[in-house]
């Protein structure tokens, strides 16, 4: 079963940062979690890393989105690391403390900004031996923070495909939300979905085009073995 004890958030200063914080926060709440709030610095930003926390503790719970019994009860660590590279940094710290989850914001960098600046999250995700969850919605209403009604799950039926299901499925659960695994068959240009819903014991194919080709009925088997096996994982 899904088993997250510490939860790393990433932070600094900017509103991408905050989002993070908003859902780290939730996150801990549901899972009964310990959360880990790091800032990176090096010495032009500096921000400590529960600054606002207070503040974000009372709009979850305005929001009605978690209870300030919860709120209050969870282990939150707060932590400063000075580094010029702040990757190498949030990965290391997050070997140390045994992070299960890492949290990030994304500031949704495209074009040559990117190209110069580089993406902190993205090198994150690609360099990282746990999970981590990136948070880029802009907007501002708090349910959205607080719920997760459908997970999709890209699937190339890899060696990594079933533990993404697995991963999936466990969070489906938690949530009572549905998740939709799709392959992409770049050679016939078609593409199977299969969707399995929380809750249920038997996985559903909602993909009424696959029927009539065998490449993707091929396909659309196999995403049903996936999340079967998914399911018992």
């Amino acid at each position: 079963m899904l088993a997250v004890d510490t939860i790393l958030v990433a932070r600094d200063a900017s509103p991408a940062s905050r989002r993070a914080l908003r859902t780290g926060l939730l996150l801990a709440a549901q899972m009964e979690a310990t959360l880990c709030v790091l800032h990176v610095f090096d010495n032009r930003k500096s921000v400590h890393p529960t600054q606002g926390l207070d503040a974000v503790r009372r709009e979850l719970v305005e929001a009605g989105l978690t209870s300030d019994r919860k709120l209050k009860s969870l282990s939150i660590r707060a932590t400063e690391r000075e580094g010029a590279n702040p990757t190498a940094t949030i990965l290391r710290y997050a070997a140390e403390i045994g992070a299960d989850l890492i949290v990030l914001g994304t500031h949704g960098r495209s074009g040559m900004k990117r190209v110069f600046t580089g993406s902190v999250a993205e090198t994150v995700i690609r360099r990282a031996s746990r999970a981590v969850l990136t948070v880029r919605d802009r907007s501002e209403d708090l349910v959205a923070f607080g719920s997760i009604d459908r997970i999709l799950v890209p699937i190339d039926f890899s060696e990594f495909a079933l533990e993404s299901t697995r991963v999936a499925m466990e969070w489906g659960e938690l949530y009572g939300a549905h998740a939709d695994l799709l392959h992409v068959d770049d050679g016939n240009r078609r593409q199977s979905t299969t969707e399995a819903p929380s809750g249920e014991t038997d996985v559903q194919d909602h993909d009424a085009a696959s029927s009539g080709s065998s490449p993707v009925a091929e396909g659309r088997a196999r995403l049903v073995a996936l999340a079967k096996a998914g399911r018992r994982l």
